[in-house]
């Protein structure tokens, strides 16, 4: 399987996006950015559902959501992050992390009525660019459900920094 990080540092993620403190994962009013992208999924019955961007109080993220089945199936062991050269950006072990997903689908319009668990990346402040490829992966690494996407986010206000 790709390298893990631990289960504390996964806390840390999940807790300042939750709290929307100094992270500041997800906001409820107010934009950071202003996002477009564009994606295509793999199966239609996988467990991967979506991916797209979050914007909070200072970083844009990258949201993803699987199947509320996917962190109890022994079959998905994480959902992983690469960026257009293959490089690692991120690896979310789904097993363990069963149940522990408290980002409501509703936080974002895109991911409003989505039925699964939503996991955030937090990728930095805008602007934000990126082509990714987003993959449920097995314990051996092999891709399970795939989807490529591709984003450009910009401050609220339009300039650049």
């Amino acid at each position: 399987m790709p390298s893990a990080p631990t289960r504390r540092s996964i806390l840390g993620i999940a807790a300042a996006c939750l709290t929307g403190g100094a992270a500041g994962c997800l906001s409820d009013e107010s934009r950071i950015a202003r996002c477009s992208g564009y994606g295509t999924m793999g199966e239609d019955d996988g467990p991967l559902i979506r991916a797209g961007t979050l914007d909070g109080d200072e970083l844009v993220s990258l949201g993803v959501v699987v199947s509320r089945d996917a962190p109890r199936d022994d079959r998905f062991a994480a959902v992983v992050v690469r960026d257009r050269d293959g490089g690692l950006v991120a690896d979310v072990p789904l097993r363990d992390n069963r149940d522990m997903s408290d980002l409501d689908t509703d936080v974002d319009p895109k991911f409003s009525g989505s039925d699964g668990e939503l996991y955030a990346v937090p990728l930095g402040p805008p602007p934000q660019h990126g082509d990714v490829t987003v993959s449920v992966v097995d314990e051996n690494g092999t891709a399970l459900s795939t989807a490529e996407y591709r984003f450009n986010c910009y401050d609220a206000d339009g300039n650049l920094p």
